[in-house]
């Protein structure tokens, strides 16, 4: 079932309100230029695509996890280390936080319906 949805999507303090699809487990969305796609299964997973690059992150609470960014232009693939602190869920709401262990940046990710 597809339904069309208002998201709330928090990005390290900065929110910003999207239109969204709803197709099962996944929601997507476009972020700037990029197509954003946060798939909420078991294992939460998040992709962000535009024409220059696609990075895929899997999210394991207290779990290192890999990612990867895939450059388009140059058909190069890069793993990305990933920490998962802590995730909290319920129905409307997710938030993720975690460190990019390459760059040892943390990020809090948050997503409400």
């Amino acid at each position: 079932m597809i339904e069309m949805i208002s998201i709330k999507v928090t990005l390290d303090e900065v929110c910003e309100e999207h239109k969204a699809i709803r197709e099962n487990n996944k929601i997507i969305y476009k972020d700037n230029a990029y197509k954003v796609t946060f798939y909420n299964d078991e294992i939460l997973r998040m992709t962000r695509e535009n024409e220059e690059y696609l990075i895929s992150l899997e999210f394991i609470a207290g779990q290192k996890t890999k990612g990867n960014c895939l450059l388009k232009t140059d058909n190069v693939s890069m793993d990305i280390d990933i920490m998962t602190n802590d995730i909290v869920k319920t129905d409307n709401y997710i938030m993720i936080e975690y460190t990019v262990l390459t760059t040892n940046k943390k990020v809090i990710y948050k997503l409400e319906v």
